[in-house]
């Protein structure tokens, strides 16, 4: 890495030499043209405000709101599951000792 560190610095320093001189040339050329950036008064825009309510604010205002009724469902309570019967496990008969 050292030596792709000492090969590459040159052409970096190279690269970075010619941004710099690509910069200052491009802002000789706009001061003797006379490009220059926006003024106070090209900054900003007119425009017109407009007043707007949200949607849901207009539907407040006219009609009250009222909670909705759930409606009832019979519910069973619940049953506890008595313990099923494991269901059999082709496997079981390697950890067996003996027993058949």
């Amino acid at each position: 890495s050292a030596a792709l560190a000492v090969l590459l610095f040159p052409v970096f320093t190279l690269y970075l030499f010619l941004k710099a001189l690509g910069y200052s040339k491009i802002q000789q050329m706009q001061r003797e043209f006379g490009a220059t950036g926006p003024t106070a008064e090209e900054e900003f825009t007119t425009f017109e405000e407009v007043e707007s309510t949200p949607k849901t604010a207009a539907k407040t205002e006219d009609v009250p709101m009222e909670p909705l009724e759930l409606p009832e469902t019979k519910t069973e309570p619940h049953k506890k599951d008595k313990q099923a019967p494991r269901p059999s496990n082709p496997y079981e008969e390697f950890f067996e000792d003996g027993k058949s």
